[in-house]
């Protein structure tokens, strides 16, 4: 059964039986409808919520797909439907799926509240694509109905003659006046003025006007802006308590003058199974060529990559974050170092995803050119539209390249990410490195087949090497509790190929943990190699 099916085998079950055209009161009342799956398990299936709905009536379709409380992380919204014209494919453009249940729900409601002419201008702005980049823009748009103006005219003849009728209407009582006025040139020029009337082009005067307010012309009629547009949804943040639903997460965290690379190491062991990526993050963070740079951690790895070069598009990094949120349980983390000189110190902070992709969309730049040389050693400048249109047989040809941006731009990004990088250390709670590393590794204990939440999880590799250098003690997480293992059983290949293969160590990063990061970290950053960074078949970062 595909995603439609189940929308529409689903709001039956709930008893939503929706008319197939038009907007109906209920519809208008429900003007969002999602279908939401246990976010652990997809195999109990889900339901079709209509929006808005309250904790009360959600209860039982959460107990149906069998979470686990009212909390966030419980579920996931696999699909977002809406009745209303143009707001389906809206929410699609802006990625709606990956935005929380309470923010669609708060949505919906005020959507629901508006009256009939209201909506009628809230669609025709849907339509317009006013304010409709992202999930906050659109929740401001019922606040701003106020500040537009519909009028009856749908193309710009007709706007002309609008506005010259509406002209004469206003001034019908002076022509009245100026016609049956004693002076023969008054009744002249009112004369005069009227024979003008037929040699006006009424549709260059709509086009001209409509151009100045810039106007657009939707189904529903003419819609102008005839006042700025106020901000009063920011976020998650802004939502009122009678519209939660589940319960708020945690501010998300940012551990401050930390060392970089020792951190970067033990965030590999901790926050899940990505102790191989730890190598190729650190030679990433070793050739500093810039001073911010994000780590995405998903399914398929652990990706570090300079933040700039993430805002490019056209490059791997800003692949893969575009489609960041399509994979579950992806976290990332923001990097901004501050001293490099002796020892690498910096920042790190927690990434929102969602927020983050949106922001990189949004502003993100395009390449002006692609100086490649061939295997042959010709050298070629390729238009964007040229490179992206290379067959994969002309591209294998292709010894490096290089993507060009236009200074401006490159500018324009960087002066953003100054500013959101600021934006972020004051939105975060502050906490020490040890607090960061166990609140990350909550959710990898959560994981395991025998989770011990008062440890911490650490990898395999990560718990081979602590056990053989004497980091810490290591157990082995079991059915029946904790196993404590031994120096020696580091090097028993049964205990790493058993049944059992998640291991923990107490929580205490501060000690042994620590010890084992930065001696990782330093063999890194300080083993000399050739970094060549225009390997064959491979990307360079810029």
């Amino acid at each position: 059964m595909n995603l439609d099916e189940q929308l529409q085998y689903s709001s039956k079950d709930i008893g939503e039986s929706m008319p197939s055209a038009g907007i109906s009161d209920e519809r208008q009342r429900k003007p969002i409808q999602v279908y939401i799956e246990n976010a652990r398990d997809d195999s109990i299936g889900g339901f079709t919520i209509p929006l808005p709905t309250t904790k009360e009536s959600l209860q039982p379709w959460l107990e149906a797909i069998g979470t686990d409380g009212f909390a966030a992380a419980n579920i996931a919204i696999r699909g977002v439907r809406s009745s209303i014209p143009g707001l389906e494919e809206v929410l699609r453009s802006v990625g709606a799926e990956r935005a929380g249940f309470d923010e669609l729900n708060y949505l919906a409601s005020k959507i629901s509240g508006l009256d009939e002419y209201r909506m009628d201008l809230f669609i025709a702005a849907l339509e317009a694509n006013y304010h409709c980049d992202s999930i906050q823009d659109l929740m401001n748009v019922p606040e701003n109905t106020a500040r537009l103006e519909l009028e009856p005219a749908f193309s710009e003849e007709q706007y002309g003659d609008y506005l010259i009728q509406m002209e004469k209407d206003n001034s019908v009582g002076i022509f009245e006046r100026l016609e049956k006025a004693t002076d023969p040139d008054d009744r002249a020029f009112a004369q005069y003025v009227l024979r003008l009337e037929a040699y006006v082009d009424v549709e260059a005067y709509g086009r001209s006007v409509a151009d100045e307010e810039s106007g657009t012309f939707t189904k529903y009629g003419y819609l102008a802006e005839r006042g700025d547009f106020q901000e009063t949804y920011r976020g998650p943040e802004d939502i009122s308590m009678e519209h939660r639903i589940f319960s708020a997460p945690p501010p998300p965290m940012i551990t401050m003058g930390v060392d970089v690379p020792a951190f970067l190491a033990g965030l590999h062991a901790a926050a899940g199974d990505y102790s191989r990526d730890a190598e190729h993050s650190l030679n990433t963070l070793a050739r500093l060529r810039s001073a911010e740079y994000l780590l995405l951690m998903d399914s398929s790895g652990a990706l570090l990559t300079e933040t700039m070069h993430a805002y490019r598009r056209g490059t791997t990094a800003f692949d893969v974050w575009t489609n960041a949120t399509d994979k579950p349980g992806a976290q990332a983390f923001s990097i901004h170092l501050t001293e490099v000189h002796g020892e690498i110190t910096g920042h790190i902070a927690q990434v929102d995803i969602t927020a983050r992709q949106l922001d990189l969309l949004h502003h993100s730049i395009q390449y002006t050119r692609v100086d490649a040389v061939s295997k042959s050693g010709e050298e070629h400048s390729y238009a964007p539209r040229e490179w992206e249109a290379m067959s994969a047989i002309d591209r294998d040809k292709i010894e490096n390249w290089t993507r060009h941006f236009d200074a401006d731009d490159l500018g324009s990004v960087l002066a953003h990410l100054d500013d959101l990088r600021g934006r972020v250390e004051s939105d975060c709670r502050q906490v020490t490195p040890s607090d960061f590393l166990a609140g990350v590794n909550a959710a990898y204990m959560a994981q395991a087949q025998c989770p011990q939440p008062e440890m911490l999880r650490v990898s395999q590799t990560a718990a081979k090497e602590m056990l053989a250098r004497g980091d810490c003690e290591v157990y082995r997480l079991l059915p029946e509790g904790t196993e404590k293992l031994s120096p020696t059983d580091a090097v028993k290949s049964g205990l790493w190929f058993s049944e059992n293969r998640e291991f923990a160590i107490r929580h205490e990063v501060g000690g042994g943990f620590q010890k084992w990061a930065e001696r990782c970290a330093a063999d890194v950053i300080n083993r000399p190699q050739e970094r060549d960074e225009q390997k064959k078949g491979q990307e360079p970062e810029l």
